[in-house]
């Protein structure tokens, strides 16, 4: 029954843990800083 626990309850675990577990964005790969590299590439507003 042990290795029966184990078998299923291992893996099991991993699997929850793989789900929930949120992964750190690197902080030059947030929303924000990538808007900002688009509008540093993209120069001033044309016109102004």
């Amino acid at each position: 029954m042990l290795g029966f626990v184990l078998a299923v309850g291992i893996p099991l675990g991993v699997l929850v843990g793989a789900i929930f577990w949120p992964e750190r964005v690197p902080k030059d790969r947030t929303v924000d800083v990538i808007r900002q590299r688009i509008a540093d590439e993209d120069g001033p507003p044309a016109g102004t």
